[in-house]
């Protein structure tokens, strides 16, 4: 006799298939990739009896073909790093200009690296290059060429058990760069963007034209199609401070903007040919402004969405998400850890939510006054009333939801929050579709009328000094927060939950799945979890003294000894930076030009309070003179007996907030001893390596 266990209907999940498929598709993905631990992959079986079984079917067939794609992409992507030589080296072969970035119109500043994709000994692969004497290339250009090729180095090497366990990520950039000696030119073959961005500089001829100030003309071409050598430094790190450098990368925003326009302009059209001509209008829209991985994918969204609107598809918004999603995790499997991709789908799917209850709510009301207005002409009033607070709901949900957008980019994928970006994220919401009217005045008035042109050269010109001045004002004013990374695996689990508790037709699932989401939030930045104070050594050379630096992530308290030179210095203002640190204590017992290169270099990551032993030797003075060149913090006189001077073999910290950290120099590598306060021993040795070799060690 057999008992088959069969839940009761009721007891079923209320998802829509197309969620479901999202969430597979992004568990198996992430799962291939090696994204999160394996240990997440017991949600899919856990909750399979809950599905119905056209979800489970659909479900399944997404999860492996995410999980396939994930695995092999994987698997080529080390394939094709490792296959890249290891040191520098003289090729030849033949090299093509891919930089979609590039532009002819000469009141752009050209760009001095582009990306190329480059033949080699029968290798082919991508790089940065550097032409001689600022040859100007274009997309699509070929020349067969011979140069200098420089590998991508690592930041460090990570030590664990006194072996090396793995690299750093790169410290300026994952590409090799390939320094280009001699070229000739070849024909182009045919391509579909070259004739795109030729297209592009056209466009771009009477969008700059009438506008004096090359900085709002490099920012109208950043900020409209993608192109120029970006912004000044100045005001690139302002909008990095503020957390508003989004705002320069077309995605979502700019997308949704153009298509809002667009479909304004083609209101005569009737409904379906109106959405399907848009659909046409967006793909060129992407393709112009460079077809970057977050243009394409708010493109994709924006085109199936039209399509679907236009066949009068059930739920065309959600679907167009969930589907565009599902496109991702399948074909590019890292985009599901991408920050901004989450950002991208999470904020669009929490505003479809919010609209799709407002719909609900008003059309509820207005079936109860069509019923009314049928018996009484005198609720015409009310009827009015109700689309007025319905368009008004609607214009505070956007701005608040592109509001939230940025900040959570700022936090997460700058780890650079600070109070100012809430009041900048806001102005700029407001700034944006203003910048984007000009535009759209300025390239279809303008063409044929000089005077809308002169008009719309004005309103442009004013509205990025408008932008500069207030992101130059919130930089100055507003100072970081300290905000450590959260775990990548926490983010991604926070946004499948984000995306099951939207896509759920019952209230109670929709209610726990949301509550599992912000659990994941508080969990990011609750003291309790928080990472625990931990010890950090990086070794250089046995000529130089290592960096030793306590760090306390929950109270923000650091203390550094000793920067021997500027990639030691880099590489610890990156890793303090991705733990929330914001400001730190660094004592110096000697003074050299490349501790001063040292410092400049972490002092771009976090504020620094310089303590220093003041010596008499010409090296301490040329040191001191430096640090006063450079305009770095003010220098002061350490505590006493807070440090021995170190020798070249060995140094010691001593009162260091209650450990005592020392290391001396051997023949198998440089041993690093901790004493704890309870008296507790910890003992490293670090290998010696050509490159820093960085220890860390937490204090329990």
């Amino acid at each position: 006799m057999t008992i088959k266990m069969k839940l009761p209907e009721k007891w079923k999940l209320k998802l829509r298939l197309s969620t479901v498929i999202a969430v597979a598709a992004g568990l198996g993905a992430a799962g291939g990739y090696s994204l999160i631990p394996w240990y997440w992959m017991l949600i899919v079986p856990a909750i399979m009896p809950l599905l119905k079984k056209r979800q489970i079917i659909c479900g399944i067939i997404a999860f492996i073909i995410a999980l396939g794609s994930g695995i092999i992409q994987l698997y080529l992507n080390q394939k094709a790093r490792s296959s890249l030589p290891s040191r520098p080296s003289l090729i030849h072969g033949e090299i093509r200009c891919i930089d979609r970035q590039l532009s002819r119109r000469p009141e752009l500043p050209a760009k001095k690296v582009v990306s190329c994709e480059v033949i080699s000994d029968c290798k082919t692969f991508e790089t940065a290059a550097i032409f001689p004497d600022n040859q100007q290339v274009f997309y699509g250009d070929t020349f067969t060429f011979s140069g200098i090729y420089n590998p991508p180095q690592s930041a460090g090497l990570r030590c664990e058990n006194g072996d090396i366990a793995e690299e750093y990520p790169p410290l300026y950039g994952d590409r090799p760069l390939l320094i280009v000696k001699e070229t000739s030119p070849k024909t182009p073959s045919f391509s579909l963007l070259r004739g795109i961005f030729v297209c592009r500089d056209f466009l771009l001829k009477y969008l700059l034209s009438d506008i004096k100030s090359p900085t709002a003309a490099a920012m109208a071409a950043k900020l409209f199609f993608g192109t120029s050598n970006g912004l000044p430094r100045d005001l690139n790190e302002d909008f990095i401070n503020t957390g508003t450098i989004h705002l320069f990368s077309v995605s979502g925003l700019h997308v949704g903007l153009a298509t809002m326009f667009i479909m304004l302009l083609l209101g005569f059209l009737p409904f379906g040919i109106r959405h399907r001509v848009a659909a046409f209008f967006i793909l060129f829209y992407v393709l112009c402004s460079g077809a970057s991985l977050p243009a394409v994918r708010a493109g994709c969204m924006m085109i199936i969405w039209c399509i679907l609107t236009s066949f009068l598809c059930p739920a065309p918004t959600w679907n167009s998400l969930m589907f565009t999603w599902s496109a991702f995790a399948i074909i590019a499997p890292e985009t599901v850890a991408s920050i901004s991709a989450q950002y991208s789908f999470g904020i669009t799917a929490a505003l479809l939510l919010l609209s799709e209850r407002i719909d609900e709510h008003f059309a509820r009301h207005r079936n109860i006054l069509n019923i009314s207005l049928r018996k009484n002409r005198s609720m015409k009033r009310e009827h009015q009333i109700i689309r007025r607070q319905k368009s008004l709901c609607s214009t505070l949900f956007a701005p608040m939801t592109a509001f939230a957008a940025g900040c959570g980019i700022s936090i997460f994928r700058q780890n650079n929050f600070a109070t100012g970006s809430v009041a900048t994220n806001l102005m700029i919401i407001f700034i944006t579709p203003l910048l984007f009217g000009a535009m759209f005045f300025k390239l279809i008035l303008g063409s044929f009328i000089p005077f809308c042109n002169r008009i719309g050269a004005f309103v442009l010109e004013g509205a990025f000094q408008l932008l500069i001045e207030i992101t130059d004002n919130m930089s100055q004013f507003f100072s970081p927060l300290n905000v450590s990374s959260p775990p990548l695996w926490s983010v991604i689990i926070f946004y499948l939950l984000l995306f099951t508790a939207l896509g759920f037709k019952a209230n109670i699932f929709s209610g726990l799945s949301l509550t599992g989401a912000v659990m994941i939030i508080f969990m990011w930045q609750h003291p309790a979890f928080q990472p625990e104070p931990f010890i950090m050594v990086i070794s250089s050379d046995s000529s130089r003294p290592p960096l030793m630096a306590f760090v306390n992530p929950k109270s923000g308290m650091t203390s550094i000894v000793d920067i021997p030179d500027a990639q030691t210095g880099a590489l610890a203002g990156k890793i303090l930076r991705s733990k929330g640190i914001t400001h730190s204590n660094v004592y110096l017992s000697s003074g050299t030009d490349r501790s001063s290169r040292g410092l400049k270099n972490l002092s771009k990551k976090v504020d620094l309070t310089i303590y220093q032993h003041f010596g008499e030797n010409e090296a301490t003075k040329a040191f001191n003179r430096n640090l006063t060149n450079a305009q770095t913090p003010q220098l002061q006189l350490p505590p006493p007996d807070s440090m021995a001077v170190p020798t070249r073999d060995s140094a010691e910290f001593q009162d260091f907030h209650g450990c005592r950290i020392s290391s001396r120099n051997t023949d198998s590598g440089r041993l690093i001893t901790v004493k704890k306060s309870n008296g507790t021993l910890i003992q490293e040795t670090l290998p010696w390596c050509s490159r820093p070799v960085v220890w860390i060690k937490e204090l329990k």
